[in-house]
C-alpha cells in the first residue's frame, strides 16, 4: 500500500475479487483494490468483517500519497459525509494501535489532539444527563478535517462509511466448451389414405425438439410450400 499516487480513476479491476467486478465504487492503486462504501454505514467491527468476507480489511494506509489518494477519490465520488473507517485500531492493547491487515507503518495522521479518548456526554430535555465513557479504539478518516485520523468508537451506535483493500488477485480464466449442433433433416412424407376415392395429402409435420427454432420454422415454411404445390399441380 505504498508508491506514487495514480492520478484518479477506476484503474485495471483485473486485480480485484471477482465478485465485486459489478461494483461502481471500486479503484485500483498501487496493484490492490479499494472498494469505497460510502452509501450507509457500519460499526467498525461489521465493516471489518463486510471486507473480510471478500478476502480483505478495513483500509490501511501506510503513505502521504496513499492518504491523498483515498481524499482524492472521496472528492471524485461527491462524498459529503464526516467519518470514513479505516483499518487502525488499539482493541488489543490501550495505546498501540495497529492495522487489521497485520501490517506495520511508521506513517500516521492523527488530528491535532488525537487519539483522545473522547468521553461521551448527551444532554436531554435540557437536563444534564452524567457522561457516559465509551472506548473509542477504532479508527475514522475524517472527511471534514483535510483527512486527519480520529479516534472513534468500534461498535454500534457509532455507524460510518468504510473503504475496503484488497491484495492483487489472479483470476484462472474459466474453460468453456463449444458444441456443434447439426439440425436434423425433416423426415415426414405425405400420407396417403387409401380408404377414400381421392387422394389427400396431410401437411407435413415438423419436429420442433430436436431443431433449433430458427430452423424449424423455416422447414415449416417450405413443408407448406410443398403442400400448396402438391394441391395445385393436382387441380391444374
Amino acid at each position: 500500500s505504498s508508491g506514487a499516487y495514480p492520478g484518479g480513476g477506476g484503474g485495471d479491476l483485473h486485480t480485484c475479487p471477482k465478485s465485486l467486478l459489478h461494483s461502481p465504487y471500486l479503484r485500483t492503486y498501487n496493484g490492490h483494490c479499494y472498494e469505497f462504501k460510502l452509501d450507509g454505514g457500519l460499526s467498525w467491527v461489521e465493516a471489518e468483517s463486510a471486507c473480510r468476507n471478500h478476502g480483505g480489511h478495513l483500509v490501511s494506509v501506510n503513505s502521504p500519497e496513499e492518504r491523498q489518494f483515498l481524499l482524492t477519490t472521496l472528492f471524485s465520488m461527491w462524498f459529503h459525509g464526516d467519518y470514513v473507517l479505516i483499518g487502525l485500531t488499539d482493541s488489543k492493547r490501550e495505546g498501540t494501535f495497529v492495522w487489521s491487515s497485520g501490517e506495520t507503518t511508521s506513517f500516521m495522521d492523527w488530528a491535532y489532539g488525537q487519539p483522545d479518548q473522547y468521553i461521551h456526554g448527551k444532554k436531554r430535555f435540557l437536563v444534564p444527563i452524567p457522561p457516559v465513557p465509551r472506548e473509542e479504539d477504532c479508527v475514522g478518516m475524517r472527511f471534514k478535517d483535510w483527512g486527519h485520523w480520529h479516534d472513534v468508537p468500534c461498535d454500534r451506535p457509532f455507524i460510518s462509511p468504510y473503504i475496503c483493500e484488497y491484495a492483487p488477485t489472479t483470476h484462472v480464466p474459466t474453460k468453456t466448451t463449444s458444441v456443434t449442433m447439426t439440425p436434423l433433416a425433416s423426415t415426414t412424407t405425405p400420407t396417403r389414405h387409401a380408404e377414400t376415392s381421392e387422394e389427400s395429402i396431410d401437411p407435413p409435420k415438423t419436429t420442433v425438439a430436436t431443431v433449433p427454432s430458427t430452423e424449424w420454422v423455416t422447414l415449416g415454411k417450405r413443408g407448406m410450400l410443398s403442400y400448396w404445390h402438391l394441391i395445385l399441380n393436382k387441380h391444374n
